[in-house]
């Protein structure tokens, strides 16, 4: 078995584009029609949380079995 990167965050260990704001980090507050910081992501666009694939760690084992 290998260490490689995660294949479902890339290996950065967080969870993707932001749900709010569709990863733009600043959605459009429809009352006023401006840009607004995220409050979800806080305006960089990605998820807040880490990955469920890797638990954050950015690495997951390759599943295959190693020829000894």
């Amino acid at each position: 078995m290998a260490i490689i990167t995660c294949p479902e965050c890339g290996g950065t260990g967080e969870l993707g584009t932001c749900g709010w704001c569709g990863g733009s980090g600043q959605p459009m507050d429809i009352t006023t029609g401006e840009t607004v910081e995220c409050p979800r992501c806080h305006g960089n666009g990605i998820e807040p949380g880490a990955c469920g694939w890797c638990y954050g760690s950015g690495q997951v084992d390759d599943g295959l079995e190693d020829d000894d």
